[in-house]
């Protein structure tokens, strides 16, 4: 039974140890990645403004019929709403989750595995950089 405990005490000790080893290659990757997620929140902030500005020349006698026009209008709200939720997403892209970061970010995966890369070639040096 004390054998039992120690391996389970051991592997508990084992699993919390590479959970915070994954946090200091996620803190690296984040770092890498922040420069890029903010050009691309910026981007799309500006594409909304550019969007909504071209939304309010739709006035009549420049652009065809009034059917011609809503249906402008109305898709490029639809692409506008996209950039919006695209803007919102980047600013909090540090915030979630890192499976979700490694799924549905390549430029991020790519930081990730280079800092996997610099963490198994300098784990002691890496862990005091990215705390």
């Amino acid at each position: 039974m004390k054998k039992l405990f120690a391996i389970v005490v051991l592997g508990l000790f084992l699993s919390n140890c590479s959970q915070s080893d994954a946090r200091y290659i996620e803190n690296c990757a984040n770092f890498l990645s922040a420069d890029r997620w903010k050009e691309t929140e910026e981007f799309s902030k500006k594409e909304v403004k550019r969007f909504k500005r071209d939304i309010a020349t739709l006035i009549p006698g420049t652009w065809g019929t009034k059917a011609d026009r809503e249906k402008l209008k109305k898709r490029w709200t639809e692409i506008m709403k996209g950039y919006e939720k695209q803007a919102k997403l980047y600013k909090n892209m540090k915030n979630k989750d890192l499976k979700y970061k490694l799924n549905k970010n390549l430029y991020y995966s790519r930081n990730f595995k280079k800092c996997e890369n610099e963490f198994q070639k300098n784990p002691i040096t890496f862990k005091n950089t990215w705390k």
